[in-house]
């Protein structure tokens, strides 16, 4: 996330000023609770986003459950499957410039299911 954060000093200082603003509503705590996070939307948007650009988990491993079709190939009912995490952050119908570190991308309702594959899931 700092490689990030240092190519994009507009989003740096975006970050600052969310977490300056915590700072001072939540002084004297020594630490932030749950609830003060969910007040840290930009830092959210902006940790999302350094996932997707830097998968943790470029791809991984699943088991097919049952015989399926995808796009004409067959696949069987026990293959493995490899799922390539990366090809899918990065693809341009799903996402604009993806190439682009833009953490307002999640500003305006894209939808995350299926498509933003952190930690291979679980």
């Amino acid at each position: 996330m700092v490689k990030f954060l240092d190519e994009n000093q507009d989003v740096l200082e975006a970050l600052r000023k969310e977490q300056l603003h915590m700072a001072k509503k939540t002084a004297p705590k020594p630490y932030l609770s749950l609830e003060d996070l969910a007040e840290m939307p930009y830092a959210s948007k902006v940790v999302k986003e350094a996932l997707r650009m830097a998968s943790v988990v470029p791809w991984f491993p699943r088991q097919a459950l049952q015989d399926c079709e995808i796009e004409g190939f067959k696949i069987k009912r026990g293959w493995n499957v490899n799922i390539n995490a990366k090809s899918i952050h990065l693809d341009p119908m799903v996402y604009n410039d993806p190439n682009q570190f833009n953490p307002t991308r999640y500003d305006v309702g894209l939808s995350l299911h299926g498509n933003l594959i952190l930690f291979s899931l679980g």
